[in-house]
């Protein structure tokens, strides 16, 4: 927190007195300030406070809470299995802000324990390692998993902290967009995971019933057991619905016989996370083609184009390094790499 959100009681006070702050309201003050800063949560007395909190002229305030809108700048991404995907990124101004909502209060907010993404020291691989070498895996995504959590869910979160209900109004309309969480917006990733806590509770007090492991990465939602029936992806989606979300059943997978799984782009098949074949098998092809022509023959020959595409390839070995730290190749393709790079830092052409 700032110097002024960690102010004692008797530091208050003295402020409250210093600009002759009616007792009563004061009294009502201190009680408030008490409350929030006891439970880790900074204290927001008004607009103009929250304001000065945030670094930003009350004016700016009432544009980025009033016209969001003109604080973002959209544009579309295409999705990995086709389709588009609009990205609505805050400008630096409201991005700031964000960023304070995030430092100063979610971050302190607890999730449940089942969800894996958006969160320190939890991973893909994490959320992978849940579901290693199960009999049978349900995969479940949920539909426009940012834009289904609306406005009145967010003020709510704030409201359920204790700040006064403007306030909460306030903070909620700062992050969101169109009475949504925004796909982009700073704060959408940890408000997401904390709205969805009932839904993680509810799934996996089913699961256990039905005695499956349970995770969440956003929206993908993994069941893994010795057993799942046909009929329980139905109940997934029921309690889906209920918590105001809705599954893209066309994603939904259940797997019940050996074979190749996935989670969250691992492979989960074996009693280890392993990188997929294919993934191994591109990057094995790229780098033997290196080997054997030289790396500027090579990307002559392919026709690429990406100016970043020795970083590319560094990446993925690093992605692949991190789930299977001993495999060998890696290791070696690695030093095939840095052989190509002078010390002033460019490529050794052949």
């Amino acid at each position: 927190m700032s110097a002024k959100n960690r102010l004692g009681s008797s530091a208050w006070r003295k402020h409250f007195d210093s600009i002759g702050c009616p007792s009563d309201l004061k009294s009502t003050y201190l009680a408030y300030i008490d409350r929030m800063t006891g439970r880790g949560f900074p204290p927001i007395l008004d607009f103009g406070h929250l304001a000065s909190l945030l670094g930003r002229t009350p004016a700016y305030l009432a544009s980025a809470i009033n016209g969001t809108k003109c604080h973002y700048r959209q544009f579309v991404i295409p999705k990995r299995r086709g389709g588009a995907r609009t990205i609505s990124a805050p400008y630096p101004a409201l991005l700031e802000c964000q960023q304070w909502i995030n430092r100063e209060i979610l971050e302190h907010i607890d999730v449940h324990s089942a969800a894996h993404g958006f969160r320190r020291k939890r991973s893909i691989a994490t959320n992978a390692s849940q579901h290693l070498n199960k009999a049978c895996l349900l995969k479940m995504d949920i539909k426009d998993f940012f834009p289904s959590i609306k406005l009145r869910r967010v003020i709510a979160v704030f409201r359920d902290l204790g700040y006064p209900k403007n306030i909460s109004v306030y903070l909620g309309r700062l992050c969101s967009l169109d009475g949504q969480l925004p796909q982009g917006a700073a704060t959408s990733p940890a408000m997401s995971n904390i709205i969805a806590k009932q839904l993680d509770c509810r799934l996996l007090g089913v699961a256990k019933k039905w005695r499956l492991r349970y995770t969440r990465y956003a929206d993908d939602l993994c069941f893994s057991g010795p057993h799942i029936s046909i009929q329980f992806p139905k109940l997934v989606s029921r309690i889906c619905e209920e918590e105001g979300l809705q599954i893209n059943a066309s994603k939904t997978q259940l797997c019940r016989s050996k074979g190749r799984r996935i989670v969250t782009g691992l492979s989960v098949s074996g009693e280890r996370l392993r990188v997929p074949r294919a993934f191994k098998r591109e990057v094995r092809q790229e780098m033997h083609y290196i080997k054997v022509h030289g790396y500027w023959s090579h990307v002559s020959k392919r026709k690429i184009r990406n100016p970043f595409y020795l970083q590319s390839l560094y990446g993925k070995l690093m992605f692949w390094r991190w789930i299977e730290p001993d495999n060998s190749f890696v290791n070696s393709a690695f030093d095939v790499l840095r052989n190509l790079v002078h010390e002033n830092g460019e490529f050794e052409k052949d």
